[in-house]
């Protein structure tokens, strides 16, 4: 086919399509002719049924959705059919149907239309006879184009369907405009189909409860209000079938309670013979708590074995206590836990058990409350968690020192826990000695033996100071610790009170020295005067016997006075030993002795050893005896042989006066001595470190200070020596 002849068919083609939308244009004017009409006639059926027919929910339902679906489908037949055809979507007319329905209003072009359309179908197969065919087409279309296809559709004939929705709208409007409550009242109800509604009364029924839903096992009530001119004696419930007479709280106020609730209850109120819409009360399932366990696992450390228990919330538990919880419930969804800090949702295990568990280290509070999809239980229960920290241990202890030891200390004590041990430690370390070495040394602790498991036990510790070469001036301090079993924080301890053992210095030793060999010298002074004195009394005693014959209660008198001052003389010698012997001890303890001064102060202890000798000490028992049985002879000669056992005693109490006024002598000079030779070491020391440029001057100059100090002091105790030496005999 030529480029004109396709010109001229696709021309002829355009034509048809014009005539097929205007042929859809006019199926949807008329369609819409035909709903409308429909609609109204439809609405108008259905609204004045319900008027005069008054039906039931059911009824309504049943016309609403038939109305509904009818209209859909006329709906669907009339307007959207056609409009989806205008719109080319699905089959639409073909080529052929249009020339059949042109060819019925323009009978002398109807054949060569379909010829047109045919004569093109066969060129496409027939290729041989193309251009004839061609022609023919050509000649047949130059026919048709002065026709006017669309002319076949006369959109005018479709106003005579107007009519058809003239009338039920005119039926519509006098309605409106005569009795609108027909339309009104109709529609409302068909539109609430579901909705019941009850033949007007002279009064209202107004239900008050804002909820018709209840709980499960517990009580409703209802309340309704009675509204209009003519109010009803009586009101009455109907409850599944069942008519109870409802209480008065007014004329116009009524109430009634549905007790112990256990399924859904449909009800309506009835009134001289008129009945209020039907209502429906829905009972929800409430939650609820059966019972709960509570385990309680305790640390480890505490030997105490695991508990359960029921239904007790409020807990006192050690700390570190893990706690689970069971919870079994009833229509229950969920169970929260709200501590003091956070809420959280116990763990669902089965259908009604729900599980939490918690390690607790401190005081807390927790509420426990549940619910399910419908409701929360209303009221939310509180407890109190009280947790019991495990307190620190305690050490008590007494000490005691060995008063002739001083480096020897004992110690008692008691330690105490809430729940045991792990070790107790004895510490000590130097807190001041001119040797720097014991400065820098670390603490040293000794372990004492204890049993872990006992809350409160006694221990006992000896320390003997003398393999720590304590110098004079050294400081130590020392305590107890003890350690708790605290499994959750860790071991925790407590320590006793800290205590110092606090040398003597060189000049403190000096000083006691001092001290004490001058109460020693009096005493010695004082022996001697006493047993002076107590020769001259038995010399008087002999002389007064000679010239008696027998006792007299004076003559007793006496001689008891003479036995209690040779017992004081005994004491006297008695006290100077002991004083004596401690002092030595003492200076031994902390600093060392010559060896000439130590044989010199046994020699000494020997002379006091045997100053009063067992033999003396007879004699006085001897004497006491004769004088209790009046034996004056006896007595006189006693007296005549303790004469020279007595002056000896004094020459021997002279002879270790001399030798004790020697031997501090002789012990001043040594320390001197050594006091000199130190602080010549000591000025050394400090002339190298002044030839430090580094060193510090101001602390060399203090140095200094204290070493020409302590030079003074030497020169002081040169003087005193000195003078001990003039007071010596010879």
């Amino acid at each position: 086919m030529n480029c004109m002849a396709a010109t001229n068919y696709n021309t002829l083609i355009e034509k048809l399509r014009e005539f097929t939308r205007k042929y859809y244009v006019n199926q949807l004017i008329k369609g819409g002719l035909y709903f409308g009409a429909l609609l109204l006639v439809s609405y108008l059926t259905v609204t004045l049924l319900e008027n005069f027919g008054r039906f039931g929910t059911g009824t309504r339902t049943t016309l609403f959705y038939t109305f509904i679906a009818l209209n859909l489908a006329i709906l669907g037949r009339y307007i959207i059919f056609p409009l989806t055809k205008l719109y080319g979507m699905g089959k639409t007319l073909s080529n052929e149907e249009a020339s059949v329905i042109i060819g019925k209003h323009f009978r002398e072009v109807k054949d060569k239309l379909i010829n047109t359309l045919q004569l093109h179908e066969q060129s496409a197969k027939e290729h041989d006879q193309s251009l004839l065919i061609t022609a023919s087409i050509n000649q047949k279309i130059a026919e048709l184009k002065p026709v006017p296809f669309v002319n076949a559709i006369d959109l005018k004939k479709n106003r005579k369907y107007i009519r058809y929705v003239a009338i039920p709208l005119a039926v519509l409007l006098a309605l409106v405009i005569l009795a609108p409550n027909i339309l009104v009242g109709s529609t409302e109800r068909l539109l609430k189909h579901n909705t019941f509604f009850a033949p007007k009364a002279p009064f209202d029924f107004i239900l008050e409860n804002t909820s018709l839903t209840g709980i499960k096992q517990e009580d409703f009530t209802l309340k309704l209000k009675v509204t209009g001119k003519e109010l009803p004696a009586e009101m009455f419930v109907e409850v599944d079938g069942n008519t109870f007479k409802m209480s008065a709280t007014s004329k116009s106020e009524y109430t009634y309670t549905m007790k112990n609730l256990q399924k859904n209850v449909d009800f309506e109120f009835n009134a001289n013979g008129f009945s209020s819409q039907p209502y429906e009360l829905k009972v929800l399932p409430k939650p609820f708590l059966q019972k709960f366990e509570v385990h309680l696992h305790y640390p480890s450390y505490l030997g105490k074995k695991d508990d359960i228990l029921s239904n007790v919330g409020d807990l006192t538990v050690p700390q570190g206590t893990k706690v689970k919880w069971d919870f079994y419930t009833e229509n229950n969804e969920c169970v929260k836990l709200q501590f003091q800090d956070k809420q959280l949702d116990a763990v669902r295990e089965g259908t009604n058990l729900y599980t939490y568990q918690g390690t607790f280290t401190k005081d807390d509070n927790y509420s426990l409350s549940i619910k399910n999809n419908y409701l929360q239980s209303h009221d939310s229960i509180k407890y109190a968690l009280n947790v019991i920290p495990d307190a620190f241990p305690s050490v008590t202890v007494q000490e005691e020192a060995d008063s002739a030891h001083l480096k020897n200390l004992y110690f008692t004590g008691q330690i105490n826990d809430d729940y045991g041990f792990s070790k107790l430690l004895f510490t000590y370390r130097y807190t001041k000695s001119e040797d720097s070495s014991k400065m820098r040394s670390p603490a040293v602790s000794q372990s004492i033996a204890i049993a872990g498991d006992k809350t409160m036990q006694s221990f006992y510790h000896f320390w003997d100071m003398n393999p720590l070469d304590i110098k004079p001036g050294d400081e130590i301090e020392y305590y107890f610790e003890v350690w708790d079993n605290d499994g959750v924080n860790g071991a925790k301890s407590s320590r006793s009170e800290r205590r110092y053992f606090k040398a003597p210095t060189l000049k403190e030793l000096d000083k006691q020295t001092e001290t004490t060999n001058h109460n020693v010298q009096n005493k010695m002074e004082s022996a001697i005067r006493q047993a002076s004195q107590l020769q001259k009394d038995m010399q008087d005693a002999r002389m007064k016997l000679m010239n008696k014959k027998t006792f007299d209660w004076q003559d007793k008198k006496m001689m008891e006075d003479i036995m209690k001052k040779q017992e004081n003389l005994k004491n006297t010698v008695n006290d100077l030993q002991k004083e004596y012997s401690e002092n030595q001890q003492k200076q031994e303890e902390f600093r060392e002795q010559d060896e000439k001064i130590l044989q010199k102060q046994e020699e000494l202890q020997q002379m006091m050893d045997q100053v009063l000798d067992p033999e003396t000490k007879k004699m006085m028992e001897d004497l006491k005896k004769l004088v209790d049985d009046n034996l004056k002879d006896e007595v006189q000669k006693k007296l005549e042989d303790m004469k020279f056992q007595d002056k000896e005693v004094e020459k021997e109490m002279d002879r270790m006066k001399e030798l004790f006024k020697q031997l501090a002598f002789d012990q001043k000079l040594t320390d001197n001595i050594d006091k000199l030779d130190k602080m010549s070491q000591e000025q050394d020391k400090l002339a190298k470190e002044s030839e430090d440029k580094k060193s510090d001057a101001k602390e060399l100059e203090k140095k200094q200070d204290d070493l020409n100090k302590k030079f003074e002091d030497f020169k002081e105790d040169m003087k005193d020596m000195d003078q001990k030496n003039q007071d010596l005999e010879e």
